[in-house]
């Protein structure tokens, strides 16, 4: 693992404030690793140092993992890969990816569209076992989205 959330000499973690992506120290372990046959860990390293050791290591790809960037909905939304494969459906206001998977003849099409976010956060809460005035001061502190009607 090139770094647990926080900065290290080898690249920005996943919570820091800025990503500056890999050191030169960094660029040295990782190409170490490739030599060996060692995969890297990037999963809480930041978006920058993540795609800079994707970038430099061969051994996901000699391995058969696909390996890429990791990116925000607006960005798998105007995708090259994307639009090509005809992957974003528009329904009712709802703009996203219809499915992960699709089939060589088959375009996208989605049944239902998600919920609101937070729509189920009020059930799941009740389910829980949290009281309704619990329910009410987290709504309350911003710390829930939902409300109680």
């Amino acid at each position: 693992q090139l770094t647990y959330n926080s900065r290290n000499l080898i690249g920005n973690g996943s919570t820091e404030r800025r990503d500056e992506g890999i050191s030169d120290f960094g660029l040295a372990i990782v190409e170490r690793m490739n030599k060996v046959g060692m995969a890297i860990d990037v999963s809480h390293c930041g978006d920058r140092t993540t795609l800079d050791g994707v970038a430099v290591s061969l051994e996901l790809l000699r391995a058969g993992v696909p390996a890429g960037p990791l990116n925000t909905i607006e960005e798998t939304l105007t995708d090259p890969q994307t639009k090509v494969r005809e992957m974003v459906i528009e329904k009712d206001g709802y703009r996203g990816i219809a499915s992960p998977v699709k089939l060589s003849r088959s375009k996208a099409s989605t049944r239902e569209l998600p919920p609101d976010f937070g729509a189920d956060n009020v059930r799941v809460l009740t389910e829980a076992g949290y009281s309704a005035d619990d329910i009410d001061r987290l709504v309350g502190l911003g710390a829930v989205v939902g409300s109680r009607t």
